[in-house]
């Protein structure tokens, strides 16, 4: 996971002394400041679809399928200088995703929701008329506010739920509320619009027993910048 966020890091900062070599020697490429003043803040609300992935020994042993949700957030960037289109980009995203499965006897219906905390680096590759690409990359934070499993008995009409999080309810075996994780991805806009591609790495949410089970999110959302 260290290496991870280093190799983001270096890569992020890389393509950042590059564009600026590009652009000083290029007049082809212009960069408008009415697009994105370089030492602008910004702020932005978003919301959009969210797919829980998991995967690990657990996962394909339960076959879990994934999760599929929304997400919806604020985000804020700071100008970190005033040479470069750089920004560090902190905010709160809250993520849900859900999913069942059956046959003919039985049913189980899963959910989950999440308080998700980015902080990341992003730089801003500003155009004419309003346009503009931010690759990013940097660490999060996440904790579970929901997960629950409810089993149906279809011939007898009759339910249970499990909170993932309860240790009355898993006998003392629970999930990890919090995990760390990577976040890399890319934005694209035009003047106050935003498109989001994004995926994000996290630690287990379950380490024992030799069962691994972690739970990666892909998002895809659209947003305002104010």
């Amino acid at each position: 996971m260290k290496k991870f966020f280093i190799f983001s890091l270096i890569a992020l900062l890389s393509v950042a002394a590059q564009a600026q070599i590009v652009s000083s020697k290029s007049s082809r490429i212009t960069v408008t400041k009415e697009a994105q003043p370089k030492g602008d803040d910004y702020n932005r609300l978003y919301f959009g679809f969210a797919n829980y992935s998991p995967n690990g020994e657990m996962s394909r042993e339960s076959e879990i399928n994934n999760f599929n949700g929304f997400k919806f957030g604020y985000l804020h960037g700071i100008s970190l200088t005033k040479k470069l289109p750089l920004f560090l980009e902190v905010g709160g995203e809250l993520q849900y995703g859900t999913q069942s499965e059956s046959d003919d006897d039985e049913k189980w219906t899963y959910n989950l929701l999440s308080l998700n905390i980015p902080l990341n680096l992003s730089y801003k590759y500003s155009f004419s008329k309003g346009l503009y690409i931010a690759p990013y990359a940097g660490i999060g934070f996440r904790c579970f506010m929901l997960g629950k499993a409810k089993y149906t008995d279809l011939d007898k009409d009759r339910s249970v739920s499990y909170n993932c999080f309860s240790s009355d309810d898993m006998d003392g075996d629970t999930f990890k509320r919090f995990q760390v994780g990577g976040n890399f991805g890319v934005n694209v806009g035009y003047k106050a619009f935003n498109f989001n591609l994004g995926y994000s790495i996290y630690s287990p949410v379950y380490n024992d027993y030799g069962y691994k089970f972690k739970v990666n999110t892909f998002t895809v959302g659209i947003g305002f910048n104010f």
